[in-house]
């Protein structure tokens, strides 16, 4: 008779929970990564058009004043995209916090039950352990016994 565990299903449902769980987690941290990649290309068009400003001053090139005030325009409309772009990181952020605290959760429901598991079989075994004890003591007894 082996060790059997009565709420092994619930472990194994706990456990797929968990993997799910996981799997939201991990999509959510890709979506806040690509956020991120895309708000630093802003500031990156902001920074090239600002070294394209400062080369058009230093040219002193007669068409360079509307071409200044063009890309001075992009970069304040950059600026607008940044702060919507922003608001919609900062969601996604508390979106990930939420999706990190459920995954978190199953985490240690999961864990629990597989303490009580390791605990349940502990104890299995030293039941096994003290029947074997009790049978040897028996055993020995009968043959202590018997050479009399």
């Amino acid at each position: 008779m082996g060790f059997k565990f009565s709420l092994e299903a619930v472990l194994k449902h706990r456990k797929r929970l968990e993997d799910e769980a996981h799997v939201i987690f991990a999509e959510a941290q890709a979506r806040l990564t690509e956020a991120k990649e895309i708000l630093q290309s802003y500031y990156n068009s902001i920074d090239q058009n600002r070294e394209d400003i400062s080369r058009l001053q230093a040219s002193n090139q007669k068409n360079a004043v509307p071409l200044i005030l063009e890309k001075e325009s992009f970069i304040s409309g950059q600026g607008l995209r940044i702060e919507q772009h922003r608001k919609l990181m900062r969601q996604l952020i508390q979106d990930l916090e939420e999706k990190q605290e459920a995954y978190l959760l199953a985490l240690r429901e999961r864990k629990t039950l597989e303490k009580l598991k390791e605990k349940r079989k502990r104890e299995f075994d030293m039941e096994v352990a003290r029947r074997e004890a009790l049978e040897l003591d028996e055993i020995a007894t009968i043959r202590a016994g018997g050479r009399r």
